[in-house]
């Protein structure tokens, strides 16, 4: 029975000019990485742009790829920077109309419905309800290396490497983080957040 390749020497065939390894590669990656854009975005567009320009970046700069890390850590370490580089965008946009504020809400709320929904059937029922609840209450950091921890499921190692952050840090902040959810949901009596309560505990 034939194995499927390995990333590394798919990559080496892609950097040789093979595009149908590059796009293995994206088949392999796609799906969790704009399951991560939908989330952490409130636009489908924009979460659609930034995967583009993240598998964009990926091909153009294969032969910089650092094979002691893994590809995917790598992958969402440049769509990190590419959300990045497109938030601080939207937020020097200013002195716009009152007609282009009202349409910029309405996308706004149309990105939120996608989101609900997209989540909810990428993630699964119950998980994506507790990242829908937790979201309102982490600073985008934290809320990254959540996602990056619970449903990634990557090591202190990797996801120091996305974030470009140390070891140390992931591991000091992942209990901040959490320590920061109970002070909060402790004070909620919604069913819903004692079990994410109970989650933030485990």
């Amino acid at each position: 029975m034939m194995t499927e390749p390995s990333d590394h020497s798919l990559i080496q065939d892609a950097i040789k000019g093979d595009t149908s390894a590059f796009t293995v590669l994206v088949s392999r990656y796609q799906n969790s990485l704009i399951r991560f854009l939908r989330f952490r975005l409130n636009c489908e567009a924009d979460a659609q742009d930034v995967f583009q320009e993240t598998f964009l970046n990926a091909h153009q700069y294969l032969r910089s790829y650092d094979p002691k890390y893994a590809f995917s850590t790598w992958l969402f370490n440049i769509a990190l920077r590419q959300m990045s580089q497109l938030l601080a965008k939207k937020k020097k946009q200013s002195s716009l109309e009152s007609q282009s504020e009202i349409i910029i809400e309405d996308q706004q709320a149309e990105g939120e419905l996608m989101e609900h929904s997209q989540v909810l059937s990428e993630v699964g029922s119950n998980d994506s309800n507790i990242w829908l609840l937790i979201k309102p209450y982490l600073s985008k950091e934290h809320l990254n290396l959540l996602w990056f921890f619970y449903v990634e499921e990557y090591t202190g190692k990797q996801i120091a490497a996305i974030m470009n952050r140390s070891v140390a840090w992931v591991k000091i902040n992942l209990i901040r983080a959490k320590a920061h959810l109970k002070s909060i949901l402790s004070e909620k009596t919604e069913a819903s957040f004692y079990d994410l309560l109970n989650w933030v505990k485990e």
